[in-house]
């Protein structure tokens, strides 16, 4: 496709850039600055460079997308082709087994050394995406699936075939060619061409995502082990005096029948009961710092959102539901006014 450019009559000129090779280098400097250059509109949170594997070789560039999945990127530098989807691909493997506090870890430490303000995980993927906003249900769960991004200056055609018939499977492989482009004035320029990428999904993936969330029941039906335990907690959250309603993926507990919820309350298809507290609600009415403090204290895992409370509660925890009901009804409906 012929490119011109317009001179100061309002013509188009014929305009051929200079390109500019042997940039490999400067890439990864550059992905790391513009997380908006993957794929078009979609951005990618960064939360580690040079990660060490546990076979102690290194990932390039280690970031997570809108939905909490994990994204390796990797460059194509001097590796062959095979070398390059061999390793991207191990490096997928090794991070699939990193849970929240492993990413946690890394992203912590990646901010610090990159003078971001966020003190953690959760904190900075609340900000970047959701600008402050809690996160859905749906999305809790971090690292669920992972995506592998090759990039290079040149892109064989040995790793579009490769790439392409990953995404076949269901391996989301995606592949990005960066031309350095220098015009006449010195100016620098950068073309991003995808491919093979987001546009490319697979059919069956396709059918996946186009189905509606699980019902509240089918969640249940699907991780029975959790029930025994969801049922306790609503009926002691209803017995604390809240009004429960059943919703279609989850249940909400008010203050009124007619409230706002303070508590939402799901199953997970991983395995547990996720609590979430809506912080701005519960802190008209309470000690948020404290009652998560006393859930800590349980042994409770918890994560803290901008202002939410997020519990994670396993069947093997089923002991400590009567403590956390107890433990919410101390802090914030202690006081008769509040009901």
């Amino acid at each position: 496709m012929p490119t011109y450019r317009i001179d100061d009559q309002g013509k188009f000129v014929h305009f051929e850039p200079k390109k500019v090779q042997d940039l490999e280098a400067e890439l990864e400097e550059a992905l790391e600055e513009n997380d908006h250059v993957l794929l078009g509109s979609e951005r990618f949170l960064y939360i580690g460079r040079q990660v060490t594997t546990d076979l102690n070789k290194a990932i390039d560039l280690l970031a997570v997308d809108a939905r909490r999945r994990l994204a390796v990127i990797e460059l194509k530098k001097d590796r062959t082709p095979r070398d390059m989807v061999a390793q991207a691909l191990e490096y997928a493997a090794f991070v699939r087994r990193l849970d929240y506090d492993a990413l946690n870890s890394i992203a912590v430490g990646y901010f610090s050394r990159n003078g971001q303000p966020w003190q953690s995980l959760s904190q900075a993927h609340e900000e970047f995406f959701r600008e402050g906003e809690s996160a859905d249900p749906q999305d809790i769960d971090w690292n669920s699936s992972q995506i592998v991004i090759l990039v290079g200056q040149t892109v064989q055609p040995e790793i579009i075939d490769v790439a392409r018939y990953l995404r076949d499977h269901n391996i989301d492989v995606r592949v990005l060619q960066f031309t350095y482009l220098e015009s006449s004035s010195g100016e620098r320029l950068v073309n991003v061409q995808t491919l093979v990428g987001s546009e490319q999904i697979p059919k069956e993936a396709s059918k996946a995502a186009s189905q509606p969330m699980p019902s509240l029941d089918e969640t249940l039906a699907r991780v029975p082990q959790v029930k025994p335990l969801f049922e306790e907690l609503r009926e002691g959250f209803e017995g604390a005096g809240l009004y429960a309603r059943k919703e279609r993926t989850l249940f909400s507990f008010d203050l009124t029948k007619e409230g706002e919820p303070v508590i939402n309350m799901w199953p997970s298809p991983t395995g547990r009961v996720i609590v979430l507290v809506f912080g701005r609600r519960a802190s008209s009415l309470g000690d948020l710092n404290a009652f998560q403090s006393a859930l800590e204290e349980m042994g409770l895992y918890t994560r803290r959102g901008r202002s939410d409370l997020s519990i994670h509660v396993y069947p093997t925890e089923r002991n400590k539901a009567a403590q956390l009901v107890a433990s919410f009804k101390e802090y914030f409906l202690s006081d008769p006014q509040t009901h």
